[in-house]
């Protein structure tokens, strides 16, 4: 899953989708280095929440803009 999302993500160049992709390598090398899954539950909530932001711009998500009220966008 991280790949899809990481090539997902390499399509929108900005600091929203760059970070993302930091994180999401970042968590990938954790993980290979056999951290515990509790110790990443920060990282994770971070990649979450910014994924959110994601899916909720308009620019990257044009079907987001019926659900929101005022859209400004990230990047």
């Amino acid at each position: 899953m991280n790949w899809y999302c990481v090539t997902l993500l390499q399509e929108h160049d900005c600091k929203l989708t760059k970070e993302l992709i930091e994180l999401i390598d970042r968590e990938a090398d954790l993980l290979i280095r056999g951290v515990k899954d509790s110790n990443l539950d920060g990282l994770r909530r971070r990649i979450t929440i910014l994924f959110l932001q994601y899916i909720k711009t308009p620019s990257f998500n044009p079907e987001a803009a019926r659900y929101l009220k005022v859209s400004a966008p990230l990047c």
